[in-house]
């Protein structure tokens, strides 16, 4: 599979590789939906359309937090990479990869594209960051003691629950730095990630209890669809200008010099088709309550032209033809180990070395050593150079540093034998 989830829409034939897109194509396909039952979508068009906007940007823009804490935290960051080496990369390398440098390697890797190429370069974005991160867990606490509400709308999970699930819970309460943060400072919000864990035994069909008034929000939602105006409609705007410009990054706000991705377009126009579905004393409704939190929407609308077109880059949504990688052959061993160290991103083809494939079994593992030896030492430069952890700069371990001169002199033993093949 290229990409999963994916669902497969027969009535209209198409496969469906958004979470988001299969949330709504679920909700058309509920029979109960009509009579409240298990929709999770409210029935008030106004409540409605704020619903998805807010499920857009917690689905999307607090996964930047959720990713810088599980990387450039040295615990969160050595907690995945264990476990990478051990059940999953590691298991398929083909010869043995000593676990401390295939660690630092998948550090070092996922460090670059999810929180680097994410526009976190110094210390200012890492400060802000940070601070939307605390910002959304006081929100949703004081949401949590001031309603007394087991979820963000009423007595079951709706659109918006679910958005922020997605990094409250897999990201936030689960690792281990974030999570400590949780559980201090907010702790309704951990409680309530254990209720959406355990929402599936909310077996009612009884129409939701919505305790705000229709055509309202709670009062509780409004500093968050503040963030939303200041921070990420403006992060959608500027990645949509940048991809219209032929430009490789831009910049919004403290983040710098972010990869664009023509999925974020297509996430701004749907919120702008969601917009002009809405019938106008709605519409009317919703911008009322989006100028009362000073949320720039009318700016926002003016691009709607600019979304439309920088949203047809991004083709992996919706295809006619399921999306399953082709078939291919065994992966080459050089190939295996270049993956590991550099990742195959958006599954492009791999080059392979042809002189490497001449060389029998004992001088692979060699040139392997040669590689992990490199990474090893580049790996002690960079950690001496960022002092990127908080607390300082932290000693590397011993074992590792001893471990990356044994594996230099392997390589010149290696660079010897080479001259005798």
């Amino acid at each position: 599979l290229q990409q999963v989830p994916i669902v497969h829409d027969l009535r209209n034939d198409r496969w469906l590789r958004d979470s988001t897109s299969i949330i709504e194509l679920l909700e058309q396909e509920n029979t109960d939906a009509e009579e409240g039952g298990r929709s999770i979508l409210p029935t008030c068009p106004t409540q409605r359309f704020l619903s998805r906007l807010l499920e857009d940007f917690a689905d999307e823009y607090l996964w930047i937090p959720g990713l810088y804490y599980r990387w450039q935290f040295r615990l969160d960051a050595g907690n995945l990479a264990r476990r990478f080496g051990m059940h999953d990369f590691g298991r398929e390398m083909p010869v043995p990869f000593p676990q401390q440098i295939f660690q630092l390697t998948v550090i070092e890797r996922q460090y670059q594209e999810y929180v680097r190429e994410q526009g976190i370069r110094d210390t200012k974005s890492k400060r802000y960051t940070e601070h939307v991160y605390r910002l959304m867990l006081k929100f949703l606490q004081d949401h949590f003691e001031s309603t007394g509400q087991g979820f963000m709308l009423g007595n079951r999970p709706t659109l918006f629950d679910f958005g922020l699930y997605a990094s409250m819970f897999r990201h936030f309460s689960l690792d281990p730095t974030p999570s400590k943060i949780m559980r201090l400072t907010a702790p309704s919000v951990y409680e309530w990630c254990a209720r959406m864990w355990n929402a599936s035994t909310l077996t009612t069909n009884e129409p939701a209890q919505i305790y705000a008034e229709p055509g309202s929000i709670p009062y509780t939602w409004k500093p968050i669809l503040t963030m939303v105006g200041s921070d990420y409609l403006p992060f959608l705007l500027a990645n949509a200008k940048a991809l219209d410009a032929g430009a490789s990054q831009f910049s919004s706000g403290p983040y710098l010099h972010v990869t664009v991705k023509p999925f974020h377009s297509w996430c701004a126009k749907r919120i702008v088709e969601h917009w002009d579905s809405l019938p106008p004393e709605y519409q009317l409704q919703v911008q009322e309550i989006l100028a009362d939190v000073d949320c720039k929407w009318p700016e926002f609308l003016k691009s709607r032209e600019l979304f439309a077109k920088t949203a047809k880059l991004w083709k992996a949504g919706e295809s006619v033809e399921p999306p399953f990688s082709p078939p291919r052959e065994k992966i080459p061993e050089e190939n295996m180990i270049k993956n590991t160290m550099l990742g195959t991103p958006h599954h492009k083809q791999t080059q392979k070395f042809p002189k490497f494939n001449k060389v029998g079994p004992f001088m692979k593992f060699i040139i392997f050593l040669q590689l992990a030896s490199l990474v090893s030492v580049l790996r002690v430069l960079f950690w001496l150079k960022s002092r990127r952890f908080h607390g300082g700069l932290e000693p590397f371990p011993e074992s590792t540093k001893a471990f990356a001169y044994i594996l230099l002199g392997i390589c010149v033993a290696a660079k010897v034998q080479s001259k005798l093949m």
